[in-house]
């Protein structure tokens, strides 16, 4: 995959890789499982926002990393694998688990623990080994799922308690993360060391990174905990969670299924899969589409781009989500109007140009550019079919330059400000507030384009 992070000449096998030879399988250990069964596992890893990193042969030469084939001796991406699968190019199952271990492997060797590719590595090796465990228990029909507390539950079995705590009258503060930069509670990270929301419960479900039905309900309790522990139990926010933490205990309790069970993400078995919308969150992050900003050329070439930040987030029971977003086009437009001007928002007026501005990993970090420019021409076109189309491609262009461009640099700066007034307005716009005061931001010469 895409192992971009600097090798210095040296593989890191020492303390902090997470394996120091390479992956064997041992024969027979997956005899259960099907080639066909192998590639409902591949795909949705696939479709992960980490998995960026990993889906493509890397190119060394055009990541300027001349020494990664000295390294990885035997490289191995996701869409080599996919391609193999397709073609029956794989003899038994065991060579289809050892390529993908081989991937994380490779990505273990050449990139530095601590690293946003290392982590990475680790984030989508844990959610294929949970899913590869699940898979060999149904296939092996041991803990089939039953009525009177499963040892095996389908995830698909889950999903709609937590459809219904999101949905529930009294959970709008706990649907998102917290974002205490736009609630102005400096204090917040270092009281709550663990935060915690429905929607990244929801979508670490969805990623199969619970593989117990108690690691999942512990961060539910932890949402909880953490509001009654920061804003009181006797306070009204403190009595909401009190509420829909009984709520919580009723639905599992209604549907027989206990904390020691195990979650298969296999399907079948108990429920339908239930339609849901795509999360909206990235790895231990929210998940804000990725579009374009003008962005600096990454130093040294090749770093990959850190994740996204929750501090551009909507607030949790402050700002809109897009259920909430109830706006004219003429609304939107005066919305977006004093940032077309603000000497901070110069970097977002336009597409990002890789060639001119020298990124050539910007289209494969960025997926989905978005620019100022382009929803204000949107906005004149008439192409928004109603106001929460346009708030989600103005997120977009702050998360895409939050997502591109490393904390500190002006135009990571200059987005997460732009984003929290940006919030700050469009609550003052849907709550009704006459005219539009923007709230002061860093001086210019912090947020000069970068170039």
């Amino acid at each position: 995959g895409k192992h971009r992070g600097r090798g210095r000449h040296r593989a890191w096998q020492g303390a902090g890789a997470r394996m120091s030879t390479r992956p064997r399988i041992e024969p027979g250990v997956y005899s259960t499982l099907t080639l066909r069964q192998c590639a409902g596992l591949l795909k949705p890893i696939m479709k992960l926002e980490n998995a960026t990193y990993f889906l493509h042969p890397v190119d060394a030469e055009a990541l300027r990393i001349p020494d990664y084939h000295h390294i990885v001796k035997e490289p191995m991406d996701l869409g080599t694998i996919e391609t193999r699968l397709d073609a029956g190019r794989y003899p038994s199952v065991e060579d289809f688990i050892t390529d993908v271990k081989l991937v994380w492997y490779n990505a273990y060797l050449y990139n530095k623990p601590g690293s946003v590719v290392h982590d990475a590595a680790q984030h989508l090796e844990t959610i294929f080994d949970n899913k590869l465990e699940a898979l060999v228990a149904s296939s092996t029909g041991a803990g089939t799922p039953s009525a009177d507390g499963a040892d095996v539950v389908p995830h698909t079995l889950i999903r709609p308690i937590i459809k219904s705590l999101q949905s529930h009258a009294l959970s709008k503060p706990f649907r998102v993360p917290v974002d205490y930069v736009a609630l102005q509670l400096p204090q917040y990270p270092q009281l709550i060391t663990r935060p915690m929301d429905l929607l990244t419960v929801a979508t670490n479900l969805e990623q199969g990174v619970y593989d117990t039905v108690g690691k999942l309900r512990r961060d539910i309790e932890q949402i909880w905990r953490n509001c009654q522990e920061f804003n009181g139990v006797s306070s009204w926010l403190g009595e909401h969670a009190e509420t829909l933490r009984q709520f919580t205990q009723k639905k599992f309790a209604q549907a027989a299924i206990a904390d020691t069970a195990a979650i298969s993400y296999t399907g079948g078995g108990g429920a339908s899969p239930a339609r849901h919308r795509r999360p909206g969150l990235p790895f231990g992050a929210s998940r804000l589409p990725a579009a374009p900003v003008h962005a600096p050329k990454p130093a040294p070439s090749g770093r990959p781009a850190p994740p996204m930040p929750p501090a551009v987030l909507p607030a949790a029971g402050s700002a809109c989500g897009m259920d909430d977003v109830e706006m004219t086009l003429g609304q939107c437009r005066a919305l977006l109007k004093p940032f077309l001007v603000m000497p901070s928002a110069a970097p977002f007026l336009a597409p990002v140009d890789p060639v001119q501005l020298n990124i050539p990993d910007y289209p494969l970090v960025v997926t989905h550019p978005m620019d100022l420019g382009t929803i204000q021409d949107k906005l004149n076109r008439n192409q928004y079919s109603s106001a929460s189309g346009f708030v989600s491609d103005m997120r977009l262009v702050w998360g895409n330059a939050i997502l591109y461009n490393p904390a500190g640099t002006p135009v990571h700066i200059s987005a997460a400000a732009l984003s929290a007034e940006f919030e700050r307005q469009l609550v003052r716009m849907v709550d009704g507030e006459d005219g539009l005061a923007p709230a002061p931001l860093p001086p210019k010469k912090a947020l000069a384009p970068s170039r």
